[in-house]
């Protein structure tokens, strides 16, 4: 696969493999459930919605902040009060009387709430303290995030075209939280060759004020040249289509950082070093919780500044490892393979010869009669890591300030 390509991975608490997740587009809900008046003297302060987990602050006497975390009922450890929906978790010393007043109000207002299962089953352990505030994303509605997880299940049933057509659907709604990650995703795992790249185009010139056929066209010829391009010249013209149509989705797609990848990496492949290393330093903020980014960029900088390379790829497999943690499955042959580049890189600091197509090769190395497949040959490490991000940040964070909670 090329230099970015992640999976999703869902969950669900009650059901085998599976933990219970919060769906976007519940921060009206939690508002009602935890705002409003004071309860037995404490103000609520905001919240922060984290996966699984709803972590309200409240402000008590002479200043004392007290964070009440909401989690599915089953998840009860460490509880002290639960509704039909809630085991309520204290951060540290919480009042009696603040406890039963949060409980009394969830209870009242809980009824429209709904959990969603999803698969990564470490995504279900709570964080051991409160997560920091981060800002809302667009949220899904509940009919989105529905949609969402049925193409992760089309796409785990490795029903690639299936997934693929959900995922646009989804993407002509909302192109957010992870959308246009999985419409990737099914495209470089269905292995698109050049007819794919054929049917695109077209698609793309026959309407070219669609800013999703224009991805999805640059995608396809991106992937073709990466997987199964035979030579360099076939991979340089198809990185150059990848460049014209990415360039038609801005700037309605800029929020998206897999735009700012592809990009950069084309031009990288294309010997545009100054173009390549401007664009992926665009994509770094973007993809906060993405740990292709830095894989890219590793192989961006890998002449330029090696150190810097070297540090990409770590920063990289550090990442891999915590999402891996968090439930997001790892496909191990994959991540030995990256840290074999790693040490080739290391080794080439230090004056040893390295391979000249490390992060590109053609899909049959001279070198020994070898096969050398694309490290990221397999997208569904990419989906995995995809979905799961997607769980994570897909417009369910919330962070109210208090003008806002006054409003």
């Amino acid at each position: 696969m090329a230099c970015a390509t992640l999976l999703p991975a869902g969950t669900a608490h009650a059901e085998a493999g599976f933990v219970k997740v919060i769906p976007p587009g519940t921060e009206p809900l939690v508002v009602q459930m935890l705002g409003g008046e004071p309860v037995a003297g404490c103000h609520f302060r905001g919240a922060t919605i984290d996966r699984t987990v709803v972590q309200a602050r409240y402000e008590c006497a002479a200043g004392a902040a007290t964070v009440l975390e909401l989690r599915h009922v089953s998840a009860d450890a460490g509880a002290v009060a639960r509704t039909a929906k809630f085991a309520i978790v204290p951060h540290g010393p919480a009042a009696p009387a603040l406890v039963e007043g949060v409980t009394a109000r969830i209870r009242e207002r809980e009824g429209p709430w709904r959990w969603l299962s999803a698969e990564a089953p470490g995504l279900g352990t709570p964080p051991a303290v409160p997560t920091a505030p981060t800002m809302p994303s667009p949220a899904f509605s509940t009919e989105e995030a529905d949609a969402f997880l049925a193409g992760v299940r089309l796409f785990n049933a490795r029903r690639y075209a299936e997934a693929r057509a959900a995922f646009l659907e989804l993407a002509r709604k909302t192109p957010h939280n992870g959308v246009l990650g999985m419409v990737v995703a099914s495209v470089a795992s269905g292995s698109p060759d050049g007819v794919a790249v054929g049917r695109a185009t077209a698609a793309a010139e026959a309407a070219p004020g669609d800013t999703l056929l224009q991805f999805v066209a640059g995608v396809t010829a991106h992937y073709h040249g990466h997987q199964s391009a035979p030579t360099r010249a076939a991979k340089a013209e198809l990185y150059r289509t990848a460049l014209k149509y990415l360039e038609r989705t801005r700037p309605a797609y800029d929020f998206e950082p897999r735009v700012y990848v592809y990009l950069a990496v084309s031009h990288f492949r294309l010997g545009h070093q100054a173009e390549a290393e401007k664009l992926i330093e665009q994509a770094i903020p973007l993809a906060t919780n993405d740990p292709d980014v830095y894989y890219c960029r590793a192989e961006i900088l890998q002449r330029v500044d090696p150190a810097r390379a070297v540090a990409d790829i770590e920063t990289y497999l550090s990442m891999v490892a915590r999402l891996h943690s968090q439930g997001v499955p790892v496909i191990e042959s994959k991540h030995a393979r990256v840290r074999a580049m790693l040490a080739e890189l290391k080794a080439a600091q230090r004056g040893a010869a390295r391979s000249l197509d490390l992060f590109d090769p053609l899909p049959q190395s001279q070198s020994n009669g070898a096969a050398l497949l694309p490290v990221f040959r397999s997208p569904r490490s990419f989906a995995l890591l995809v979905v799961g991000m997607a769980v994570g940040f897909g417009g369910a964070w919330l962070v109210l300030s208090r003008r806002r909670r006054r409003a």
